[in-house]
């Protein structure tokens, strides 16, 4: 998640419509005398900035939407995993910076608010599926997937601020999201929301942040594996339905479930926090067999017969637990039933990304 609000506040300041502004951590930091420091923007390129004794560094607080309160900094204070903003002239291939004003923010910092967030999310938030959206009273009403409370929560948008973002195309990272309207929110949708109950039996929510993206989850049985093309093909077992040709790219999130973990999930046991599909070790396209079980999650497009994959698992349901009450073919068809296994696609965890 960016923190630095700042860029639009910088980009308005005079005299800087020729000048650049790049967000991003710091890999490579200067010296005492200044020198070079080289930036990892978000979306993954490195930026060579070259600093001068004449370059202002500034030390703000994450949050921050103005230089208020900023404190000037030495070059070597600038740690490797402190998160900046650096503002000046950018070379035509946008490799090079020469800094007038850098921006930072220390890594311990930014560590402490993104961890107070977390814990505001897993506290006040909420994930589902849009299943109407009310225009006149600006309301929301999801379907929830979690073991107590409702099954429909209704946001409630009018009258008061609410800040509205949309995953990127491709992306589930709530870094990547883009700034958004109510009007914008579909059936469909998938929606992470923070707010407050407005009564004791959380049925309404007063919402205070909305993530909303269209996604698409597919769930069936691998048909074929091609790792030289980076596509598997799903058979959902659904009667009528195509197979899906789901495309697995270098950044797709691919993980195998050991049995374990399967047959506690299919008993109806909730995921333990080791077992976030980050923490599980990563696995490849050429280590999935036919005959596996599958549940990707993708950007939801007009053709229902392929889909990119942003997330990926893979898993065989262990003898014990194929034919007991969690058996093979529990998968969430409708408004009340839950996929134990699919829910992994969860679009974010603690938080929003």
């Amino acid at each position: 998640m960016p923190h630095l609000p700042l860029v639009a506040w910088i980009l308005l300041a005079p005299g800087a419509a020729a000048i650049a502004s790049i967000v991003g951590d710091v890999v490579g930091a200067p010296g005492a005398e200044g020198g070079t420091l080289a930036v990892r923007r978000d979306a993954g390129d490195e930026v060579l900035v070259h600093v001068a004794p004449a370059t202002v560094f500034l030390r703000t607080r994450p949050g921050a939407t103005s230089l208020e309160g900023a404190q000037p900094v030495l070059p070597d204070a600038i740690a490797v995993g402190d998160r900046v903003l650096v503002q000046g002239p950018l070379s035509t291939d946008g490799k090079t910076l020469r800094a007038r004003r850098v921006v930072v923010m220390a890594r311990a910092d930014v560590a402490a608010r993104r961890e107070a967030e977390r814990q505001d999310w897993r506290r006040r938030g909420l994930a589902g599926v849009v299943t109407s959206v009310d225009a006149r009273n600006r309301e929301i009403v999801l379907r929830v997937s979690r073991p107590a409370g409702p099954p429909t929560v209704v946001l409630a948008t009018a009258g008061r601020e609410v800040r509205f973002l949309r995953y990127a195309p491709g992306s589930v990272r709530f870094a990547d999201a883009r700034p958004s309207s109510f009007e914008d929110i579909a059936p469909g949708d998938q929606v992470r929301a923070l707010g407050d109950p407005l009564g004791p039996d959380g049925a309404r929510v007063a919402a205070e942040t909305v993530v909303s993206g269209a996604f698409r989850v597919v769930r069936g049985t691998a048909a074929a594996v091609e790792a030289g093309t980076g596509t598997l093909v799903v058979v959902t077992g659904v009667r009528g339905e195509r197979p899906v040709s789901i495309m697995v790219g270098p950044d797709t999130l691919v993980r195998r479930l050991l049995p374990p973990m399967v047959a506690r999930l299919l008993r109806g046991a909730a995921p333990d926090p080791d077992e976030a599909l980050v923490r599980l070790p990563p696995a490849t396209l050429d280590q999935l067999r036919k005959g596996e079980e599958i549940a990707a999650l993708g950007p939801r497009t007009e053709d229902p017969a392929a889909l990119r994959a942003i997330k990926l698992v893979a898993w065989v349901v262990p003898d014990a637990a194929a034919g007991g009450p969690g058996q093979r073919d529990r998968r969430g068809n409708g408004a009340g039933q839950t996929d134990p296994l699919a829910d992994l696609l969860d679009l974010g965890g603690d938080g929003p990304w």
